[in-house]
Order: C-alpha cells, then structure tokens, then sequence
C-alpha cells in the first residue's frame, strides 16, 4: 500500500473523530434520590404572605454518606411566601441553612386548588448551600393554588464549593429600583452569582425581582464590586435582597 493511500486513511479516520466528538455539551445536574439523601417534608396556604412553613416528617436513607442527610436536611428552615398576581401564581421558598454544614439541596413541590385536586409540581436545585445562609427558590404554577407542599432533600456536596458568606451585598434605593452591589471578598471567583429582590408596601410583598449580578464572564472576580438594577414597578417603602453563588474547586 502506498505511502499516499495510507495517509488518506489516516486523514478520513482522523476526520471521523473529531466531527463524532463536537456537539453541544448538555449541563448534567446530579439528581437526588431517597437512596443518596434525607428529606423533609412540609406544607403551606395562602392565609399569609409570609407564611413559615414547618418540616413535618423525615425519611431516614439507609446508605452511609459523608454527611448525615436526613440529620442535615432537617436543619433546612423552610419560609414560604405565595405571590398572586393578575399574571402570576408564584411560591417563593425561603431555605435556610441551619444544619452546621454546607451541602447540595433539592426541593419538590405540588400545588393544590381550594377543592384539594393538584394543579401542578415542579423542583429546584441549590449547588454549594453554605452553613448560616439563606437562599431563595422560586416554584410557578400556571392554576391559581389555595394550598402547597414541599419535600427538602440534602445531599453531599459535588462540583461546587460554598462562597456566599464571602460576598458583601448593597442596596441602594432610587426611583423604581434598587442598586444591588456585590463585592467578592473571597480568593476564588464567584460563579453566576443571582440576586432575589423582594419589594415590600406597609409589610405586603407588591414586586419581586431576579436577576444575576456578574461580569461578562458570568462571575465576579476576587477582589471585584458588580452592580445591577432591580427594577419595581409598584410604589415600596422596603426591599430585601438575596444573593447566591458558589466556586469551582481546587
């Protein structure tokens, strides 16, 4: 054989590779299940606008894991606040992490109409929930609810590492805003960091607000202040904010 046919060959096979490996690349978040984690369950009404919903029952997993799960899922404090407006059926659950520990976290929750029938579920996941902070989860339904319940389920930490007790948070108020300015305080950079702005009249939540406060790199920087607007379009009198975000490792 030829020294030219074999270096065909060698080109086509070559070629084969490179096209069989491109493509685009599929985000794979770890799913949770009652074989890796503990759980905690709960349930909310709308009697409140900030109702603070109770964890009620747990589920012990029988694998050995590096973190207790059940143990730490049941130190997640769970605060429920439902939004209705002429357009939405929000719940926003407020997760706090009092369990001594940092972790992964995922919440399921259903809907259900004033008749009791369920109206619809969904599911959120928190990377990197760090010990002593507080994160927010925001569920919609597309049915206007009366009643909802949740389950909170604690898993090892994967891919990411906490920073948010390292990132400084803002708030400036101007006219039909608020200026929320996060600064990096930590050696790593923190990766898509997202704020929650909740915007409150004589006590009542009238707007809400989310968005990420990065740079062009979806991070901040060590040692770096980023800025945005959360813009409202009701009259408010308060505003409370929420940034989360997390670090590569090592």
């Amino acid at each position: 054989m030829s020294k030219r046919i074999i270096a065909m060959i060698i080109a086509i096979v070559l070629t084969a590779a490179l096209f069989a490996g491109c493509g685009k690349k599929k985000m794979v978040i770890p799913e949770i299940t009652s074989s890796d984690a503990g759980s905690v369950t709960g349930s909310g009404t709308n009697d409140s606008a900030n109702n603070a919903a109770t964890p009620s029952s747990s589920s012990v997993s029988s694998q050995a894991q590096s973190i207790d799960t059940n143990k730490v899922a049941k130190g997640i404090k769970v605060e429920g606040i439902p939004y209705h407006d002429e357009y939405n059926n929000k719940l926003f659950l407020l997760l706090t992490n009092e369990s001594g520990v940092d972790c992964n976290a995922s919440v399921n929750v259903d809907f259900f109409d004033k008749d009791g029938k369920i109206v619809g579920t969904t599911s959120g996941y928190v990377d990197a929930f760090q010990n002593g902070t507080t994160v927010v989860q925001n569920f919609y339904c597309d049915d206007p609810f009366e009643k909802y319940e949740y389950s909170v389920a604690a898993s090892d930490l994967s891919y990411y590492v906490p920073i948010d007790k390292d990132l400084k948070v803002e708030i400036n108020t101007a006219t039909n805003k608020a200026i929320v300015s996060v600064t990096n305080n930590s050696k790593k950079a923190a990766k898509y960091p997202e704020y929650y702005a909740f915007f409150y009249k004589d006590g009542k939540l009238v707007y809400d607000n989310w968005g990420f406060v990065d740079d062009a790199d979806g991070e901040i920087k060590p040692g770096a202040t980023q800025r945005e607007e959360a813009s409202c379009y009701e009259e408010f009198d308060d505003v409370k904010v929420y940034v989360h975000s997390y670090a590569d490792k090592d």
